[in-house]
């Protein structure tokens, strides 16, 4: 199951109960599905939840007869389902109302916090999409109409939703987003309350995740670091010795340059704890750099 279809079936648990929100899911639902004419109240959706929901909906709010099919699948295609009202004087009844009906229900999803609900729920069931988390972050509307796409936005807007754009593919506009904080408030927002959890717990384990690769790179090039000076001490050192100066240089830097070599590997925090009298790293690190001048100067 996708992730898309498993937030789907989740909405399809919430369905909207107040009259005044089922007619607002049933208005959202056929406007962007083009579900609706004057001669024809019917959409297709490869969700067998969706067309339940609605088809429940619909009756609970008009009494008519609903039909839900589904032809076999052809080769290598997805199942789809029709859901439709075959008497042509219930789909006059229902369109007619809808069409009566039309400013006044835009109007109340404008202004009811229940009915704004209900319609995104709608809008999200026939033409949203979201993209698995594990993979990437993307959230999308695809809308047939500018119209109810600015409506949802607006919508979503007013609910502290700053976080979606509108760009057009082909004749749709799409309304998305790829921000995993805004993602997670719009699935709170529709009442797919698992998978929001699931997205946080994946969210989580992310950038944990990121955190963990970026200490251990972070260790990664200081090991690095600390085997490259490590090496260059350790050639300075052996070439003042291989030269007979080493015996001309302090007792300090000696100390320090026989700790080297006897530990070729330490951090110089490491090496200060070998000193009869711990010193601090900054003078360590001076002792080395005055060791590869010399050597240098040897050149």
């Amino acid at each position: 199951m996708s992730f898309t279809q498993q937030i789907k079936n989740q909405v399809c648990s919430t369905l909207p109960q107040k009259a005044c929100c089922e007619q607002a899911f049933i208005f959202s639902i056929l406007l962007c599905s083009r579900g609706y004419s004057k001669t024809h109240i019917g959409f297709h959706t490869e969700n067998k939840e969706v067309a339940d929901g609605f088809a429940q909906t619909i009756i609970d709010l008009f009494g008519v007869v609903v039909t839900i099919t589904s032809p076999p699948p052809g080769k290598g295609r997805r199942r789809l389902y029709h859901v439709g009202l075959e008497d042509s004087q219930e789909q006059a009844l229902v369109a007619d109302y809808l069409e009566e009906q039309r400013e006044e229900l835009l109007s109340r999803v404008k202004e009811s916090r229940c009915c704004a609900q209900a319609f995104v729920k709608g809008a999200f069931l026939m033409c949203g999409s979201m993209v698995d988390p594990n993979k990437r972050y993307h959230f999308e509307f695809a809308f047939t109409d500018q119209e109810i796409c600015n409506l949802v936005q607006d919508i979503l807007t007013t609910q502290g939703l700053i976080g979606l754009r509108i760009s057009q593919r082909g004749s749709a506009y799409i309304l998305y987003c790829k921000d995993s904080e805004t993602m997670i408030e719009i699935l709170t927002y529709i009442g797919a309350t698992e998978s929001t959890f699931e997205m946080m717990n994946l969210k989580i384990e992310r950038e944990l995740r990121n955190q963990i690769n970026r200490q251990n790179n972070c260790e990664y090039a200081n090991m690095d670091k600390t085997i490259a000076a490590s090496t260059q001490q350790i050639n300075a050192i052996q070439k003042l010795k291989k030269s007979g100066k080493w015996e001309l240089l302090s007792s300090d830097l000696q100390y320090a340059g026989e700790l080297r070599l006897q530990d070729p590997d330490a951090s110089l925090a490491d090496l200060c704890k070998k000193f009869p009298v711990p010193i601090n790293r900054s003078t360590l690190s001076r002792r080395f750099a005055k060791i590869c001048k010399i050597a240098k100067e040897e050149l």
